[in-house]
């Protein structure tokens, strides 16, 4: 994540097979296939997965929608909380970029 997320047009992806997600209440339970480790989502870092899921798209698409997809403004869920969040998903591994997809969603809309 060496540019700015809210501007950065690298795609991004989870892959469901690298995850079994389970729900209680209001927190959900990532378990991560190849690290071995279960990780706690709060209804952010849900949101962010959920959209990502088998789903490659823009990190500034997630970022910008983020609060809107939560029922939030930006007031109440700032900018740096969600690119906060999103930095902690990528950090787990529960969220990639996928190298060069930029590269190539370019070329397809030229």
């Amino acid at each position: 994540m060496n540019q700015s997320l809210e501007q950065n047009d690298a795609i991004w992806i989870a892959a469901s097979k690298d995850m079994l997600i389970n729900h209680f209440g209001e927190v959900s339970f990532a378990f991560h296939r190849i690290s071995g480790d279960t990780h706690m989502l709060n209804f952010l870092s849900r949101s962010i997965l959920d959209r990502l899921i088998d789903t490659p798209t823009p990190a500034h698409e997630i970022v910008d929608k983020t609060p809107e997809h939560v029922g939030l403004t930006w007031n109440d869920c700032p900018l740096p909380v969600v690119l906060k969040t999103f930095k902690e998903l990528s950090d787990t591994g529960l969220i990639k970029e996928i190298p060069d997809a930029i590269n190539t969603r370019t070329r397809v809309r030229a």
